[in-house]
């Protein structure tokens, strides 16, 4: 195992590369997130999976399946109301998509519904699964400003992300994982060059 510290009101960034699974692709983030999951466990932690078809329940409208996150919680009537304006404030893209169906919007938007729907619980620790992945650079852009402007308000977060400029440019603390063992962890501002450091743990 590995010994993680996670600083409150800080971005923390994890890349990690392990070995091969059967179909020949990196399964290091699947392998890390869980291991974050579990090192996590905190009364309001939220936690975001990757972007798949069964991520969302397809045929309700993207505002109640980002309701589902606070209803969890037991919240309702006018906090309910306060934290989906917030979540609207912070992703404009599904206040204009509240009545579309979940399971019909793009892969970006469905990355912000995911994202929205953690935080209706309020969670103290935010655990972000690559959440750039696949993603189109604009939408990545609108993402990562996202971030950045709920980590501004004091949001903890943890960021598995595989891209490591994203993942230097989000984050205070960055940790590089190399076949289940830490092989790097600095203060991200100590890191001048993202291509060095990827060549020489993630290549």
């Amino acid at each position: 195992g590995v010994d993680l510290f996670a600083f409150a009101n800080s971005v923390i960034a994890f890349s990690a590369r392990t070995r091969m699974s059967g179909n020949g692709s990196l399964n290091a983030s699947c392998i890390l997130f869980c291991a974050i999951t579990s090192f996590a466990r905190l009364p309001k932690a939220a936690t975001i999976s990757r972007r798949t078809s069964g991520e969302f329940f397809s045929e309700l409208s993207s505002g109640l399946s980002a309701e589902l996150g606070a209803l969890s919680r037991g919240t309702g009537g006018k906090e309910l109301a306060e934290r989906q304006e917030e979540i609207y404030q912070l992703f404009p893209q599904l206040s204009e998509r509240a009545g579309q169906r979940a399971g019909s919007l793009s892969g970006g938007e469905q990355q912000m519904l995911a994202t929205g729907r953690a935080l209706m619980s309020r969670p103290s620790v935010l655990l972000l699964d690559e959440p750039t992945s696949g993603l189109a650079p604009i939408i990545v852009q609108e993402l990562v400003k996202a971030l950045r402007g709920l980590h501004a308000k004091g949001q903890t977060i943890l960021l598995v992300e595989q891209n490591v400029r994203i993942a230097l440019s989000m984050a205070d603390y960055v940790y590089v994982i190399r076949m289940g063992e830490i092989v790097l962890e600095s203060e991200a501002r100590k890191i001048d060059d993202a291509d060095e450091m990827f060549r020489t743990y993630l290549g």
